[in-house]
């Protein structure tokens, strides 16, 4: 499957492209992961690479108002186990896994009567 124009499906619902600043956008695709690594006596690396490979996605947010961050986070119901399509920049195709999203922190500009705008919120998702 080609680019669709979206990088992010959360429980089968894009994630807008308006709550992705593009310029911090990035991936590490499939990294590869090892068993008990470790060097011999000659100083040889040893390593048993695990089959699965997990990918690390991270953006930041424009300036959202918290009716967008509300928004955003409806789209992400759990931060303990999240189920994501993505666009994978190894393959170049889209590729559904379970993920986790560490601590999230908020940081507020200013306050508008009764609205709140926020600075740039970064997310972080590591797949399992």
């Amino acid at each position: 499957m080609s680019f669709a124009g979206y990088f992010l499906k959360s429980n089968g619902k894009k994630i807008p492209m308006k709550y992705i600043s593009l310029k911090s956008y990035k991936t590490i695709p499939d990294r590869q992961q090892d068993l008990d690594p470790y060097r011999d006596t000659d100083g040889y690396l040893n390593r048993k690479i695990l089959p699965h490979k997990v990918t690390t996605i991270e953006f930041s947010t424009p300036y959202m108002h918290l009716a967008d961050k509300m928004a955003l986070q409806a789209l992400l119901p759990s931060r303990a186990k999240l189920t994501l399509e993505f666009w994978n920049e190894e393959t170049n195709a889209y590729q559904t896994g379970d993920f986790y999203i560490p601590d999230v922190t908020y940081n507020v500009y200013r306050v508008e009567g009764t609205d709140i705008l926020y600075m740039p919120i970064a997310y972080q998702f590591i797949q399992y």
